[in-house]
């Protein structure tokens, strides 16, 4: 019978009478050579046993092994070691390890005789030293796979932010960069909003960029689209002809007051407002107006021209245009002039009038002098809702050119003459 305890195998624990445990023995007990330990020299005992049987297997499986990969693939970060490296990386994550393991045992022993008490075996630690095993007990375990599965996927969840982020930093710092050379439209706080994007990129801030980018890259392309909206305003401006023209100088001249007008404004209304829009528009309309009066005036010199050489010029002035039968309004009209054609050439007709008489030409509304005589007149039959003799008339030159009239030589209507043969 041992006073206050007994020692139980060997690996006995000596106990008090109604106490938890306080130590735990060596191999033997204290009669065969062993002796009672402290709960701190007990675990730094069992520790350094472990390391031991921790390196005798060690040593045992590096002897089957010549070369292996660290945990992660090569393409996560890893890399292939040598049979050397490869045994010193093993033995370090082993001693790692079982080094949290036995930190873990030394909390609970710890918190085991503070929950005990003096008076069951325990004792009461100053603050200095709870302080310590509340830091030793929060020290980071190694890496467990869930941990490591984590970081890897917050790793893929920061590369694919990356990804997102990256053609609008490059989108909104190269507009911003361009809108920086305006020399017209430069809002005051495109620099520095410029300037905190690339911060951010730097930074590795992707999500702020994601957040940032698209206000400095909406506010540069308003700047360059009205620089490049102002520079076609310009370009078209050197089309325009002189104020001092008849006809388009009040064009010119009213640009220049829209113009001027537009630069004194703020810049907010200068990029943001409808105003460089309705200038560019009008000047479009100018632009085109001036070319179409141009392309008319051409056309209709060129067609003055030919009317000229083919005689369809009258003697007031008028161009006579030539026109196909084929493109008279009504059947009944075609047929009527296809009738007086072919009675001209020698076939017959079924209708009254003239027929060959003189025509005089003393309104001029036919080429060749008034009164000059010249012309011959010839009664095309009549349409249903006319009263007879109706107002189709051919009249046809020495030449044989035929001009039709179904306006009576333009005393109920317009044209007063087509040119329909001869042409």
């Amino acid at each position: 019978m041992r006073p206050n305890g007994a020692v139980h195998g060997q690996s006995g624990v000596v106990q008090r009478a109604g106490a938890e445990p306080l130590g735990t023995l060596i191999a033997k007990p204290p009669g065969e050579g062993g002796e009672i330990l402290s709960p701190e020299d007990s675990a730094r005992f069992r520790r350094e046993r472990r390391l031991e049987e921790v390196d005798a297997r060690r040593r045992a499986a590096e002897a089957d092994t010549r070369g292996t990969l660290i945990a992660q693939d090569p393409t996560a970060g890893g890399q292939i070691l040598s049979p050397e490296d490869s045994s010193r990386f093993r033995r370090e994550r082993r001693l790692e390890a079982v080094d949290a393991r036995t930190r873990a045992a030394e909390t609970r022993t710890l918190d085991t005789l503070i929950a005990q008490g003096p008076d069951a075996g325990g004792r009461i630690l100053p603050p200095e030293a709870r302080g310590k095993r509340t830091e030793r007990a929060g020290k980071v375990a190694p890496p467990t796979p869930a941990s490591q599965e984590r970081d890897r996927l917050e790793k893929i969840a920061a590369w694919e932010l990356q990804v997102k982020a990256q053609p609008i930093f490059e989108a909104a710092r190269t507009l911003g960069e361009q809108a920086g050379l305006s020399n017209v439209h430069k809002p005051p706080r495109l620099p520095g909003l410029l300037a905190s994007v690339k911060e951010l990129w730097a930074a590795g801030k992707y999500g702020e960029v994601i957040a940032d980018g698209p206000a400095l890259q909406l506010l540069a392309q308003q700047v360059v689209d009205a620089d490049r909206m102002l520079a076609s305003i310009h370009e078209r401006y050197a089309e325009l002809p002189p104020s001092t023209d008849q006809k388009f100088g009040v064009y010119r001249k009213n640009m220049d007051t829209w113009l001027a007008a537009h630069a004194a404004k703020p810049w907010e209304q200068q990029i943001h407002s409808d105003g460089l829009p309705k200038i560019n528009n009008k000047m479009i309309e100018y632009v085109s107006t001036i070319a179409g009066r141009r392309e008319t005036e051409a056309r209709g010199e060129a067609a003055v021209v030919r009317a000229r050489q083919e005689g369809r010029i009258a003697a007031d002035g008028t161009i006579i245009d030539r026109k196909e039968i084929a493109t008279f309004a009504t059947q009944e009209e075609r047929q009527a002039i296809t009738d007086a054609l072919g009675a001209l050439a020698g076939g017959q007709r079924d209708w009254p009038g003239k027929w060959g008489e003189d025509h005089g030409n003393h309104e001029g509304r036919l080429p060749g002098t008034p009164g000059a005589g010249n012309y011959r007149e010839y009664y095309v039959r009549k349409g249903p809702q006319h009263a007879a003799p109706g107002p189709r008339r051919f009249c046809v030159n020495r030449s044989g050119k035929v001009f039709y009239s179904n306006t009576h030589y333009g005393t109920s209507g317009r044209p007063a003459f087509w040119a329909i043969r001869g042409w």
